[in-house]
């Protein structure tokens, strides 16, 4: 192999012969070679340096070997071999910068990290009796997650949910309430293109969580046994399957494709389309598509202050148990966020969801908000997560005012208030609800949360729920995570 040659490789010099060094750059048939030489050790190199720079962070590498690419054919065999001798340097030093960063910040291709979450709570919401239900409830969650390879990712997140006294006894340790919160493997830049493949359980969570959401509060959780793939950096594009039911060739499926469009750093809009498919006849059988658009912002001046605003319409036709689906949803709302150290922060907003006037006769009226994470948006007392059951199909009208700020350097309050009514039936006015939560961050790991909730009904809850008393409800919730 000629002296250039062998020096590009890293083969040690004395093994060339002397007289390869003196025709080497006069024969073309050995330059020819050479360079595709250094093509192929080039390849490996790079990749070995995009990942190196992937731990870093560093961005810069990858324009820097697309400049190099394109000049790669114009090279003389000296610039040839000083240009691997650069690259490898660069390897060289990246290699010791990785080491040096691990060993100070513990940087790790794999990882444990876990969460209990302990939450006590005292509710009285049933609107006549006036007692009180104590419960508490305990959520633990191991997730073991691994990357050996810059293309490939895994992750499996254990938990355990329970309910304090549910169990046989004190020796009870069946656990049957222990199962795989999450499993699943992602496969990147699949065709050289910023293309994700991800198989397995997992959580979907889009958009606001009006209509799939994660569910955190809840003391399970949801998650979903779904293919995902995944385009784009800045803009994307979701597309997915979930298998909601299995039951041979009768089964339920969900299909989505979720859009996500940035204008500006500060703007985005995303549309997307939910499709779902009940093969089951009777009730169950359902053809029902979901079709909407969000959109969502938020500017901050010079000065500190911000104002955002979320905006977000769908639409819901198809079929359901043999009649005929047309049902809407139409959201919007507007927040300020203040500058001083208190980070002051307030929301106006409504929502308005379709309702049947005659449920079971003609077509189906009652938007459905499928999946979504409804604790967030309709009061923290849950009396309406599983819209339209929880509305007895007639729709539901909110309109809310959040508030939020700082009472010091750990302590954060909020309160929320909702008017809530019907969108359907000759009795409208459901009911009042206010909401009072206070967080304290006990350290970096700890966070304990306290609430105060009331609703006061109106005539309509009077009349579904058979009581005029207020609903009371209280808990308290310590989370710590490492």
């Amino acid at each position: 192999m000629p002296f250039l040659l062998a020096l590009a490789l890293g083969v040690p010099t004395w093994s060339v012969p002397a007289d390869a060094e003196e025709t080497t750059v006069e024969s073309l048939k050995d330059l020819q070679q050479l360079r595709q030489e250094v093509e192929r050790r080039r390849q490996e190199m790079r990749r070995e340096l995009r990942l190196l720079s992937q731990v870093l962070g560093k961005d810069a590498e990858a324009e820097r070997l697309q400049t190099y690419e394109q000049s790669l054919h114009e090279m003389t065999a000296e610039e040839l071999v000083a240009e691997m001798r650069i690259l490898r340097e660069e390897i060289e030093q990246l290699k010791e910068t990785v080491s040096n960063s691990a060993s100070a910040a513990g940087v790790r291709r794999y990882g444990v990290t876990g969460q209990v979450r302990h939450r006590f709570a005292w509710i009285d919401n049933d609107f006549s009796s006036g007692e009180g239900d104590l419960v508490s409830r305990l959520r633990s969650r191991v997730r073991i997650s691994g990357a050996p390879h810059e293309k490939t990712r895994m992750a499996m997140e254990i938990q355990d949910s329970r309910l304090f006294g549910e169990a046989a006894g004190t020796l009870d340790g069946s656990g049957e309430s222990i199962d795989f919160h999450q499993a699943y493997i992602e496969l990147d830049d699949l065709f050289s293109q910023p293309i994700s493949l991800k198989l397995g359980r997992q959580e979907l969570s889009y958009g606001g969580e009006r209509l799939v959401g994660a569910v955190n509060w809840h003391n399970v959780g949801r998650s979903f046994d779904a293919v995902k793939v995944h385009y784009g950096e800045v803009s994307t594009v979701d597309l997915f399957n979930a298998k909601l039911d299995e039951t041979g060739v009768s089964d339920r499926n969900l299909f989505g494709i979720y859009g996500h469009v940035v204008h500006n750093k500060e703007h985005a809009v995303e549309p997307y389309l939910l499709y779902e498919h009940d093969k089951n006849s009777g009730a169950a059988n359902r053809k029902r598509a979901t079709v909407g658009l969000r959109a969502d912002g938020e500017h901050t001046s010079a000065t500190g202050h911000g104002v955002g605003y979320e905006l977000e319409g769908a639409l819901q036709a198809g079929e359901l148990g043999g009649s005929d689906v047309f049902a809407w949803m139409a959201s919007g709302s507007a927040t300020y966020t203040g500058p001083s150290w208190t980070r002051p922060w307030l929301q106006v907003g409504a929502d308005l969801l379709s309702g049947d006037s005659a449920p079971g006769v003609g077509d189906v009226k009652a938007f459905d908000t499928l999946f979504a994470t409804n604790h967030q948006f309709y009061g923290l007392m849950d009396l309406f997560v599983d819209i339209p059951a929880d509305t007895s199909q007639a729709g539901l009208i909110d309109f809310r005012l959040k508030g939020e700020m700082s009472a010091s350097e750990k302590t954060r309050v909020a309160l929320h208030l909702h008017h809530f009514a019907l969108a359907e039936g000759a009795v409208k006015n459901l009911g009042q609800e206010a909401d009072v939560v206070l967080t304290y961050a006990y350290n970096d790991f700890c966070t304990i949360q306290w609430a105060g909730l009331i609703f006061v009904p109106g005539d309509a809850m009077k009349a579904t729920r058979g009581g005029e008393d207020p609903g009371f409800k209280t808990y308290l919730q310590t989370v710590a995570s490492f």
